[in-house]
């Protein structure tokens, strides 16, 4: 039984030694990646939509590269009819702005914020809840 378990551990030694030198040739290793990959273009312009504190209210924060550029900000709904458009000041690199959507129907939404060069696309649904049972606050049992 001994020649065995000499044997085993000669063939894992000699298993981890070849998976060692296979791992360390240039074939295997894995390449670094160029210095074009640290200099790629940042992205022009970020927009970002969240629902506010309050219900059916919406906070978008945009943010852009360029602070000459001019943010437009359209609102479309799912049959892309055009609902509302605005443009932004251009003096600052990014804002926050908060829209009331109380006085819309329930439906699908799309906020498209461009400026000039980029269009960010935030796309939200709008939908009320359904009915529901309301039981009472106290409940009277009998033993």
């Amino acid at each position: 039984m001994k020649p065995f378990v000499a044997f085993s551990a000669a063939l894992l030694l000699g298993a981890s030694a070849l998976c060692t030198s296979a791992l360390s040739t240039p074939a295997m290793a894995q390449s670094k990646p160029s210095a074009e990959a640290y200099y790629e273009e940042k992205p022009r312009l970020e927009a970002v939509v969240f629902p506010a504190a309050t219900p059916l209210k919406l906070w978008m924060n945009v943010e852009k590269e360029d602070p000459r550029a001019r943010i437009k900000v359209e609102l479309f709904d799912a049959s892309n009819r055009l609902l509302h458009s605005q443009t932004y000041n251009a003096r600052v690199n990014r804002f926050n702005q908060k829209f009331d959507l109380s006085n819309m129907p329930d439906g699908r939404y799309t906020f498209r914020i461009s400026d000039g060069n980029s269009v960010r696309e935030r796309t939200f649904k709008l939908s009320s809840p359904g009915l529901q049972e309301q039981l009472p606050n106290r409940l009277v049992t009998l033993n």
